[in-house]
């Protein structure tokens, strides 16, 4: 009964990494984009991955909706 608990264990974790991996290297993606993009002074291309309802509130206390608000 032990060893099949910790072979269910193993199973699980593994599984969990493998589902894990794709989500990890999309976020890096989107950090890397959004790097580049800053550095670049490209304004469009940072907020491309903003969602369409994604919030944003700048160190002034402004509050804006939505890329199109986010990019300006």
């Amino acid at each position: 009964m032990k060893t099949a608990s910790i072979l269910a264990m193993v199973l699980f974790a593994t599984m969990l990494g493998a589902q894990r991996k794709p989500d990890e290297s999309a976020v890096r993606k989107i950090i890397r984009d959004q790097t580049t993009a800053w550095n670049n002074g490209d304004a469009e291309a940072y907020s491309q991955h903003f969602a369409t309802d994604g919030t944003f509130t700048n160190l002034l206390g402004m509050f804006f909706i939505g890329p199109e608000a986010f990019r300006d």
